[in-house]
């Protein structure tokens, strides 16, 4: 009863919105219908010896997320998101759940401040707030790779690299006349957490940028990310953390006829002041980097190539940056147990396939402490390029783009530790990320898609003999793309990683300090491959069915080695 009250409650807002004149609404809206059936090869010895823990699953959902969109005037805009779940099974309305997914207001103060509350996208520079994309992933991965993503990305309000935060907002642009272009302000805030008004402060966010545009050739700004206790929001705090972090940034381009050239950096420095009353303690530190890049462009002709060096302090800290998207330890939904001979229950290790498909994985909040990470997925930057303790050369080159004949993208990356902590000598980086696209449809003239894709993330990293680190991982993607019939595609893929080696991992105190080391050997290969079709009613809307097959072997414990099937069906609209 409540939840049609809810519905008749907002249908009558909408209706009555829509009919006043001097209210216009309209709608927007996301519908997702998806059915997946998964199950282990019973021969994998990860469940053969496993009679307790299930070995297929059959799941779905059906999702509807209203977005009720009022402007009342150019200077007022609001929206709401409303979303409509049922679990797969579940009929006439019943367990469907109700909930206000998304809330924004927006208003333009005094026809100059631009200013806005709820749930927003925040994001400055790559050192200050920024989220980082997920290292499995890939431009060039195959489509049914890409739909899995796209769900996960929608549902962790991965929008772009910025961080989905609750707060406010505020920004205004300046123009002048002379002497330079534009000065561009930008003010945020968000708690990221609620104090439980015993022990836990409120813990707050506050940032915001200051850019002064003197021409098209020439910028400079400022930047400020600060993460802070909020002293009395509590009766008895028991911590007091602080850190902030300041920069300044600026481009410079210059054009001939021909070529684009630019120049391009960052700097700043970060303050970190941590206290626990309990056993006085307090640290305080502080940290900086630089970031200075180069490139040129060819006005005609679709390629590009940067240089880059970058040095990022050993003890720089920044969570708004530094903090990971995934959680690499982070156990699996799907199918998560099964068991040894010895008849004990093991929880299943999250792989690739985990990290384009599992809500669970994925993190939403901003961490003070850098987060645990696992080597075979990122182990030279895994905190993006604000990684700490790196030093070193960066380069990018380009040619062409998604829709011509022939798209490649080449990063590379030659790094080496500042200050070899705790060891005896200093990690060396090495990161290689070539990757193509042909369209082999433009060698016919074929108005159908006909696409081939490939690529391949190569880490390596060494140490002395004295360490004997020595870890190696490959990454490597697949993708074949046919339209064979008009918005009628048949896709397939693969992703395939390997990792093996010998490598020291950094154990962190709550002071963000080095503690002790743990030494890591894996020796693991996983395999993804998929195939589908997929019917485009428009851009927006489709229909999909893809097929999964999945392999993990754990050569150092084969216990851990399965084989996993699953069957996909999704059905995604936009409006």
């Amino acid at each position: 009863m409540t939840y049609r009250k809810c519905i008749l409650f907002w249908a009558g807002v909408c209706i009555g919105l829509s009919a006043m004149a001097q209210s216009p609404v309209y709608f927007t809206g996301y519908g997702r219908a998806l059915v997946g059936k998964s199950l282990y090869d019973k021969k994998s010895n990860f469940v053969k010896d496993d009679t307790t823990s299930k070995k297929q699953s059959l799941d779905g959902n059906f999702v509807f997320d209203l977005g009720v969109n009022v402007k009342t005037s150019d200077q007022f805009k609001a929206n709401a998101i409303l979303r409509f779940y049922n679990a797969f099974g579940n009929f006439f309305g019943s367990g469907s759940v109700m909930e206000f997914r998304q809330v924004q207001i927006q208003t333009v103060l005094a026809k100059k401040v631009l200013f806005e509350l709820g749930d927003l996208d925040m994001g400055l520079t790559k050192y200050t707030l920024y989220n980082n994309n997920e290292p499995t992933s890939s431009e060039f991965e195959a489509e049914p790779f890409k739909i899995r993503r796209d769900i996960v990305h929608y549902e962790n309000f991965n929008n772009g690299n910025k961080w989905r935060l609750q707060g406010a907002q505020a920004s205004s642009n300046i123009n002048f006349n002379k002497g330079i272009q534009k000065i561009s302000l930008t003010a945020m805030g968000a708690r990221t957490i609620a104090s439980d008004y015993l022990t836990t402060p409120d813990r707050l966010f506050f940032g915001g940028q200051a850019r002064v545009k003197q021409s098209k050739y020439f910028e400079i700004g400022g930047n400020v990310a600060s993460l802070a206790d909020i002293a009395g929001t509590v009766r008895d705090t028991l911590v007091s953390y602080d850190n902030t972090v300041l920069s300044g940034d600026f481009k410079a381009s210059y054009t001939t006829r021909t070529l684009n050239f630019g120049v391009y950096g960052e700097t700043g420095r970060s303050f970190y002041d941590f206290s626990k009353t309990a056993t006085k303690e307090r640290v305080k530190k502080f940290d900086g980097y630089m970031d200075v890049n180069a490139s040129v462009a060819h006005r005609y002709v679709p390629f590009s190539f940067n240089i880059g060096y970058r040095l990022v302090g050993p003890d720089f800290t920044s969570p708004g940056a530094q903090t990971m998207r995934v959680l690499d330890y982070q156990n699996p939904i799907l199918l998560p147990t099964g068991g040894s001979p010895a008849g004990t229950i093991m929880d299943r290790q999250s792989m690739t396939f985990d990290r384009m498909s599992d809500l669970n994985v994925y993190n939403r909040s901003l961490s003070a402490v850098l987060m645990t990470f696992n080597p075979v997925y990122n182990n030279a930057t895994p905190y993006g390029v604000a990684t700490p303790n790196r030093q070193g050369v960066s380069t990018d080159l380009k040619y062409g783009n998604k829709d011509s004949l022939v798209y490649v993208n080449v990063h590379a990356e030659l790094l080496s530790e500042v200050l070899g902590v705790g060891l005896s000598d200093k990690r060396r980086f090495t990161l290689i990320q070539p990757g193509v696209t042909v369209n082999l449809n433009q060698l016919y003239g074929g108005k159908r898609m006909l696409a081939l894709s490939g690529a391949m993330r190569y880490e390596d990293t060494k140490g002395s003999n004295a360490t004997g680190i020595d870890f190696t991982s490959t990454m490597i993607d697949g993708s074949l793309t046919v339209e064979t019939l008009k918005g009628l595609d048949i896709t397939g893929g693969l992703k395939m990683l390997q990792a093996s080696g010998k490598e020291l991992l950094a154990v962190r105190d709550d002071f963000n300090r080095i503690a002790s080391y743990t030494l890591v050997e894996p020796n693991v290969e996983q395999m993804v491959y998929a195939a589908g079709i997929r019917y485009r009613f428009t851009k927006y809307i489709y229909l999909a069915a893809n097929a999964f097959m999945l392999e993990n072997l754990n050569k150092s414990n084969t216990v851990e080695n399965y084989k996993m099937n699953q069957y996909f069906f999704s059905y995604i609209m936009r409006f």
